[in-house]
């Protein structure tokens, strides 16, 4: 648990643990893939896929989910031992989102046109 800045969560770590939580996302767009511990088991309206209840996160490949330690411990282990571990994850977040580097231009130049597009 911590409170930092995901920015100095991510620097010179290998892998991160969430417990279904937006940190996840920040750390795979930092290039650290996540692990999501959280036990689905028996929680109404829980995404089912291959008898295995999901987060959307999980479900969609984001992260890799365990639900009790012997399968936290497999996938840390697979994890670690991966010499392309982060791959998969940056991946399929790349097929959804730009990481091009310039988002902040894009975001700066969007502002910068609503702005003199109002007079403001």
């Amino acid at each position: 648990y911590s409170d930092l800045h995901p920015f100095a969560l991510a620097k010179g770590r290998r892998l991160t643990i969430s417990l279904f939580s937006g940190v996840s996302f920040d750390m795979l767009r930092l290039g650290v893939p996540c692990i999501e511990y959280i036990n689905l088991q028996n929680i109404p309206g829980v995404d089912i896929i291959n008898g295995k209840p999901l987060t959307p996160l999980a479900r969609y490949n984001f992260v890799t989910s365990a639900s009790d330690y012997n399968e936290f411990k497999f996938q840390v282990n697979r994890i670690i031992k991966s010499s392309n571990y982060v791959m998969p994850s940056i991946k399929k977040y790349s097929e959804y989102f730009s990481i091009d580097g310039k988002s902040s231009s894009r975001v700066a130049s969007n502002i910068i046109q609503l702005i003199s597009d109002n007079n403001l």
